[in-house]
């Protein structure tokens, strides 16, 4: 079986747990056999065989890196604006393996820093037969923006006037590690071991050198309304990919745990978060500043 029926099946796999209808199960490292294959990306040593050259890292894209002008300016590693757009990935030949990839939203993410609090606000934009907004704002203190207080708004928009058709609002506090989420429905109280880290603020952490000295463990809190527990974010090793008209060497950072596909991040050498793969989820940078 290759990476590409492996993609196959995960999505499958992942509608049913959408669906409610399989567990969230882990998605723990495991050890990679070395197989005999063309690769998408090119090794940057021959001694040793670096796995994420293959498709994990880049086959949800390849479609769409031919295009892809790496973002040369700014950093994220203070105050910043960055600008994404969605990328999403769908098979559309079986026998030659030929994907597509097509532009299907945006997201832009803003973090203003005051001493040791920041702030991100992100507004994500997701188009098809319907389109879905979310916009959060997050309170985050300390040395890894850990999440102290947050507000999202979640609209799914019909129409012309672009007028919200349906809305969810949450507002979430987190303290002595007891996290109290309101929302209509009501008020949900747990308690986390791990510290809750918004899925924005990895884009900071991985501008340092904090995951490459050591594996983070931590839990999510994504768009604002989801928390996912039992994360791990590690090093990988720097890839070569190929970009429109030249080869980019990056950093890739690997995420695997509770109720998420295994998620890449490519980093360049000054610390941009340039590429965010996740299957039929992915996100390239547009703008920073």
């Amino acid at each position: 079986m290759n990476r590409r029926d492996i993609l196959r099946l995960t999505a499958y796999a992942s509608s049913l747990v959408l669906a409610g209808r399989l567990p969230l199960l882990s998605a723990g490292r495991q050890k990679s056999r070395p197989r005999l294959q063309k690769q998408s990306a090119r090794q940057t040593s021959a001694v040793s065989r670096n796995i994420f050259t293959e498709p994990p890292a880049i086959e949800p894209v390849t479609g769409y890196l031919g295009q892809f002008r790496t973002v040369a300016t700014g950093s994220m590693q203070a105050g910043f604006t960055a600008k994404y757009d969605l990328i999403r990935w769908r098979l559309i030949d079986n026998r030659t393996g030929k994907v597509r990839n097509s532009i299907g939203g945006s997201l832009e993410i803003v973090r203003k820093v005051n001493g040791r609090n920041a702030v991100y606000e992100s507004v994500e934009h997701r188009t098809g037969q319907a389109t879905s907004r979310v916009t959060t704002r997050l309170n985050c203190r300390g040395k890894l923006d850990a999440v102290v207080e947050w507000a999202a708004t979640s609209d799914v928009i019909k129409g012309r006037d672009k007028q919200p058709e349906l809305r969810f609002e949450e507002h979430g506090i987190v303290s002595n590690g007891t996290v109290v989420r309101k929302n209509r429905m009501g008020t949900v109280e747990s308690s986390n071991s791990r510290i809750l880290l918004p899925q924005e603020a990895l884009l900071t952490l991985l501008a340092g050198d904090i995951v490459k000295s050591g594996d983070l463990h931590f839990d999510m809190l994504q768009n604002g309304l989801v928390i996912k527990p039992g994360q791990t974010m590690h090093y990988s090793g720097r890839i070569q990919i190929p970009v429109a008209g030249r080869t980019a060497a990056m950093d890739c950072y690997a995420q695997t745990g509770y109720g998420i596909l295994p998620t890449h991040y490519l980093v360049d050498k000054d610390g941009r978060v340039q590429l965010i793969t996740q299957e039929n989820t992915n996100w390239a940078l547009k703008e920073l500043s």
